[in-house]
């Protein structure tokens, strides 16, 4: 509990590090905001087939080899492992295509 709390604490204090350095603070800690609970919703969207498809063989994997690993703790590193990858895969967003997704949000 206490790791989780330091985590939100730690990243929203970067994050309005970040910020601050900026000439328009306000929409860029909006920006960030949204992209970052968006990319949390998305890794936890996508957690319900990680956890089927690759916790259960990892969780196999460690049972055939004798070793106890507990179940939660594979599921939080994959977890971590997913959010990053879906927050590296929206770093890569520019500005101008946030603008223009901001402009017309609808899929056509």
């Amino acid at each position: 509990m206490f790791l989780s709390l330091l985590y939100v604490a730690v990243s929203l204090g970067f994050s309005l590090s970040q910020v601050l350095r900026l000439p328009d603070p306000r929409k860029a800690w909006a920006t960030s905001r949204l992209l970052d609970g968006t990319v949390t919703m998305l890794a936890m969207i996508s957690m319900s087939f990680v956890a089927v498809f690759v916790g259960s063989s990892i969780m196999s994997m460690f049972n055939r080899f004798g070793l106890s690993v507990d179940a939660d703790r594979v599921l939080i590193i994959l977890m971590v492992i997913t959010r990053s990858a879906f927050a590296l895969i929206a770093a890569t967003i520019t500005e101008d295509e946030k603008n223009v997704i901001a402009a017309n949000p609808y899929v056509d």
